[in-house]
């Protein structure tokens, strides 16, 4: 059977990922904020249950691509992502949690994976973003800081997928997700989440 994933290597460069978890049912992607690293949420690896591999996207001109040039093309950055996500892909089941461009990166991402290689999240995590414009067919749940006057419209979210959506607000602003007790609802809400997911089918 021809195996379209043997013709991309894996890329730690671009995917970062700190615990590596073999065991793990589930690999959690998570796409930084605009201007943000890797690291912040590779640590997620640490605090997570056990069910739970997680891995952190590294754009270029951070950390260590801080040599190269920050890309200015989103389509060639989410073509980098899905390259180097596709070795990943093709043993577990997957989710994606991004925050504010993250967010928006991730559910290109989705949606290029899906177009290509009929590959599709298990569940979309979105965090601190407006809704874009297409559709997936995953469940999603949407995150939101109640007093983040940057985003707009959130209930449009409901109209990107044909799965079942989930809203939730979390007190503090834009970048609420950086309040401890906040970060400790994500991590615990996600794992309940694809652990109800594998009792689904």
């Amino acid at each position: 059977m021809f195996d379209i994933f043997a013709f991309f290597p894996r890329n730690e460069k671009i995917v970062s990922c700190l615990y590596q978890n073999p065991d793990a049912i589930f690999r959690l992607i998570c796409f930084p904020w605009a201007g943000s690293g890797s690291i912040y949420f590779a640590k997620w690896g640490q605090k997570v249950h056990d069910l739970l591999e997680v891995h952190s996207i590294r754009l270029a001109g951070r950390e260590s691509r801080s040599e190269e040039p920050f890309s200015r093309d989103i389509n060639q950055a989410v073509d980098e992502i899905v390259c180097a996500l596709l070795p990943l892909l093709r043993d577990k089941s997957f989710a994606f949690f991004g925050h504010s461009m993250g967010a928006h990166l991730a559910f290109m991402t989705a949606r290029q994976l899906k177009e290509q290689y009929h590959l599709e999240p298990m569940h979309f995590f979105v965090s601190s973003a407006s809704p874009p414009q297409a559709v997936l067919s995953c469940d999603m749940s949407c995150i939101f800081g109640s007093e983040d006057t940057i985003i707009n419209n959130v209930e449009a979210w409901k109209d990107v997928t044909s799965g079942n959506v989930g809203m939730y607000h979390r007190p503090g602003g834009h970048f609420y997700l950086l309040e401890p007790s906040n970060e400790d609802f994500i991590q615990n809400y996600i794992t309940q989440s694809l652990q109800l997911s594998t009792m689904a089918y």
